[in-house]
């Protein structure tokens, strides 16, 4: 069983918690919450095989959609953003790949949600997709020759759990959010119509009436095809997605060991703590 990491997601919630955290004078903050936070995924699954996979910070939908994800940030918060963003490179192109990981994945224009949906439904493997992102859901039957489910870091979602709560297969949540747009992503849907009604249209459940002569409409149908192209996963750039097939990890203490002490990740190398990261990941004697 392989945990498919929306890595971005998961940093994230690191950013501001431990922004005061450094090393040298290099922020490391980001870094740290983003390991120990592997490291109970790890403990919590019993698994020590991960897949990351990471945004880029160029977009294909942002080329079509210059609305799209067009956010304010404010500018209070712009210098723990951008150090948080470096961090993030470094987790990508150091500490993941020098502690032995080797299914880290990253394209230029395209998001990690891309990335994931492209694993996921070509490399059959029992995968638990971590991720707050609902725009996911759409995955969880994306393969029919192995299980998919969601950790959303509350409960584990499955395609079974979608259909008795929406009454629709989870492919269909693409429509959904074509109809109602995304406010999180900034994406537009047709004007009034929300996700609940959305689902009931798609259940046949909505009654005549405004709603349902919008999403019918001559613009309503054409919004809903620009959004369906925006929301539906994975989005087809100007590039193909080239990513391959997930190998097995193997793992080893010097590594390990070489990237806290690196980092100055001194709490994870007391010998108590140490031994649970030795025993989670199955690390091997040495260095690879």
């Amino acid at each position: 069983m392989r945990l498919v990491i929306d890595c971005n997601g998961l940093a994230y919630k690191s950013v501001y918690a431990m922004s005061e955290l450094s090393f040298k004078k290099n922020p490391t903050g980001v870094i740290y919450g983003f390991l120990e936070q592997i490291y109970l995924l790890a403990e919590k699954f019993n698994t020590n095989q991960f897949v990351f996979c990471w945004d880029s910070r160029r977009s294909y939908r942002k080329l079509d959609c210059k609305t799209y994800k067009n956010r304010k940030i404010d500018e209070d918060k712009t210098d723990i953003i951008k150090k948080a963003h470096e961090q993030f490179f470094e987790m990508r192109k150091n500490v993941l790949p020098q502690m032995g990981f080797r299914n880290v994945y990253h394209q230029t224009g395209y998001e990690a949600d891309d990335l994931i949906a492209w694993c996921v439904a070509r490399f059959p493997d029992e995968y638990i997709i971590v991720s707050k992102d609902n725009d996911l859901l759409q995955l969880l039957s994306a393969n029919k020759y192995a299980p998919i489910s969601i950790y959303n870091f509350s409960n584990i979602v499955t395609a079974n759990d979608f259909t008795k709560k929406y009454g629709l297969e989870p492919y269909q949540w693409a429509t959904v959010k074509s109809l109602a747009g995304c406010t999180s992503d900034t994406v537009q849907g047709i004007p009034g119509i929300g996700t609940e009604t959305a689902v009931k249209y798609l259940n046949n459940a909505l009654k005549d009436g405004k709603a349902k002569q919008k999403i019918e409409s001559e613009e309503g149908k054409k919004i809903a095809r620009e959004t369906l192209n925006l929301v539906a996963l994975p989005y087809y750039g100007d590039e193909q997605i080239n990513i391959k097939r997930p190998v097995k990890d193997e793992f080893y203490s010097l590594d390990f060991m070489d990237v806290f002490k690196e980092y100055g990740f001194n709490s994870f190398l007391i010998d108590e703590k140490f031994d649970k990261w030795r025993k989670v990941f199955q690390l091997n004697k040495g260095r690879k």
